[in-house]
């Protein structure tokens, strides 16, 4: 007899086997259901649990493709509470998918389980999509909430002829794209959102989203979000003029966020203004704009809004400071308000030509946040109720001296001498003449963030720190240096580019000026000098680990050094060094001096 036949007596018949094999497992469900009663969790009521769940299906950002579902494992009741839960099934996705029977059962199953919760519907139509009639889509408007929609504009205009027999009287957000296959719309039709959407039937519309969707500017209102992308207006048959936007943004007095990038065939005329009342926006938290220089000025001297809006203006033949004076003067009032934000950093984020001549692009980005621009963009800001209070101009200076006549005119028109971080992590081919310019501007800077990449940008960080050690007239603050740099994926030969050594030599430099600078008593510390390099390009050439180290005695009781978030010592590194030498040694290692850091 084994050791488990010695606990208890087992069967001998099949049949006794069986039935005992049921009573176990009967028993087993029982002491598992015992057993999650006992758990706090599942002590909770229905009603709190079932929040729970939505909590997490709303953090996970499944909702369309249902992965929150995964909840409904757990056991049967969590499996009764999220098939109840109406909202979280409201999330569809009507995208025609490989097995079309397939999808359209699930598209029922998924429908009759959202019960009567709104809908928040979205569908890419770039294939035919037969099954989903207009009568199907008639009876599903009325239980829309959101409505998003891409594809071919055929398809599209089919989606909207649809929903527009029925109901709208839910529909709060709509979101379309008309720009692919226009050439394939039937004769006679035209890509257009209709009069039905704004006179009335409609009346919960607040969030309306177009890309290449004609519409009538004439007829919209109450809306809290309106985005524009090469929308022109089908309330008539003239060419748009800024009026016509001014009209239409009066008539959303409750706007909250707002972009604007019109087609260069439909770009807004400027002509004589028959309401020339200022635009009253007191709630507008956004403002995006691409127009020319002419319209962006001529808006922005028209519109009232909080001091806090965050402004994006990408003016359109802003090519040197003679071409942006007249838009300077709204923007300086915007800037200068009584209570407007602290903009302490500021953001140079250039972009050069295919040749490398020239620039193709210069931003001034004046902000709150302080978390540089590279490497990461602008992602964590990428939303624009996640954007902190901040102007940005766009512009297209194509020389150096164009370049600084710009960056001078906004910074005249800012509160410059409050600014005291200044981000070049997204700078290209910006020399050393107009990085002097820009820090001739900025009194009381005191932290400099840099980021290096591609052999292109070396130039520009060396150009920062020859400007940087240029004669001032005024004692120069900076006490912290943040430098991040980034591996390439599409250049795996990064270990080896000589753009990491000419960044460290410059690097060395800047350093080695500014602690001749503190031994004479002519200088401030540089207190902080940071590095970023989750790559470890510093520690790929035998070169780079050298000039390191002769860093840190340069920075040694000056300032610190911080590598990866955490204080880097050569000192205390060497003496950890020699411990670990010394316990290797008592059993028979050797470990060799290695190099310092």
């Amino acid at each position: 007899m084994t050791g488990a036949e010695a606990t208890f007596v087992v069967p001998s018949t099949i049949p006794e086997i069986d039935a005992r094999l049921t009573a176990l497992y009967a028993e087993i469900t029982a002491l598992k259901t015992k057993r999650n009663s006992l758990v706090p969790v599942f002590r909770l009521p229905n009603e709190i649990l079932a929040h729970i769940i939505e909590l997490y299906a709303l953090a996970t950002g499944k909702l369309f493709d249902l992965k929150w579902t995964n909840v409904m494992l757990v056991c049967r009741r969590w499996y009764q509470l999220a098939i109840s839960a109406q909202r979280l099934w409201s999330f569809v996705d009507g995208q025609l998918r490989s097995g079309r029977r397939g999808r359209e059962s699930a598209l029922e199953a998924q429908l009759e389980r959202a019960g009567a919760a709104p809908l928040t519907f979205k569908i890419n139509l770039f294939s035919a999509w037969e099954w989903m009639y207009p009568q199907f889509l008639a009876a599903l408007a009325p239980r829309l909430r959101s409505l998003e929609a891409d594809g071919a504009a055929r398809f599209v205009l089919e989606l909207l002829d649809g929903i527009s027999q029925g109901s709208l009287a839910q529909l709060v957000s709509l979101k379309l794209s008309g720009s692919y296959k226009v050439d394939e719309i039937p004769a006679g039709r035209a890509m257009k959102l209709g009069d039905e959407f704004f006179d009335g039937r409609a009346p919960n519309l607040r969030k309306l989203e177009l890309t290449d969707m004609p519409f009538p500017w004439a007829l919209v209102n109450n809306l809290h979000t309106l985005y524009l992308y090469h929308c022109s207006n089908s309330s008539s048959d003239i060419p748009s003029s800024l009026g016509d936007l001014l009209h239409l943004l009066r008539n959303s007095p409750t706007l909250r966020f707002f972009k604007f990038n019109p087609s260069p065939a439909h770009r807004l005329g400027v002509s004589p203004i028959a309401n020339t009342e200022p635009v009253d926006l007191p709630l507008l938290q956004y403002l995006h704009v691409l127009e020319g220089v002419a319209t962006c000025t001529r808006l922005l001297e028209y519109l009232r809004f909080p001091s806090d809006t965050v402004v994006d203006i990408f003016a359109m033949g802003s090519s040197d400071g003679n071409s942006i004076r007249q838009l300077i003067v709204p923007l300086r009032r915007h800037l200068r308000l009584p209570d407007a934000p602290d903009l302490r950093t500021l953001r140079v984020i250039t972009n050069k030509t295919s040749d490398g001549q020239s620039f193709a692009s210069a931003t001034i980005h004046l902000t709150t946040a302080t978390a540089p621009y590279m490497p990461t963009g602008t992602n964590a800001e990428f939303y624009p109720e996640d954007k902190p209070p901040s102007l940005n101009l766009g512009s297209h200076p194509a020389t150096q001296p164009e370049f600084r006549q710009i960056a001078t005119k906004v910074l005249h028109a800012a509160v410059a001498e409050r600014i005291t971080c200044l981000d070049a992590t997204g700078a290209l081919g910006v020399n050393e003449a107009s990085w002097a310019t820009v820090i001739s501007l900025l009194p009381a800077l005191t932290w400099v963030q840099l980021c290096g990449h591609a052999s292109s940008i070396s130039d520009c960080i060396a150009a920062l720190f020859a400007a940087l050690s240029r004669p001032s007239t005024w004692p120069r603050r900076v006490s912290r240096l943040t430098l991040t740099l980034l591996k390439s994926w599409m250049h795996p030969e990064d270990n080896n580019a000589p753009w990491v050594g000419e960044i460290v030599d410059a690097l060395e430099g800047y350093v080695s000026f500014r602690r001749s600078q503190f031994d004479a008593g002519t200088g401030t510390p540089l207190e902080l000098l940071e590095f970023e390099d989750k790559d470890f390009l510093l520690h790929s050439a035998h070169a780079h680990r050298q000039a390191m180290v002769r860093i840190f005695w340069k920075m040694h009781g000056m300032g610190t050094i911080v590598r990866g978030g955490e204080v880097w010592d050569v000192i205390e590194n060497r003496k950890r060094h020699e411990k670990f030498k010394a316990r290797m040694a008592k059993v028979g290692i050797e470990i060799s001096d290695g190099e310092d850091g």
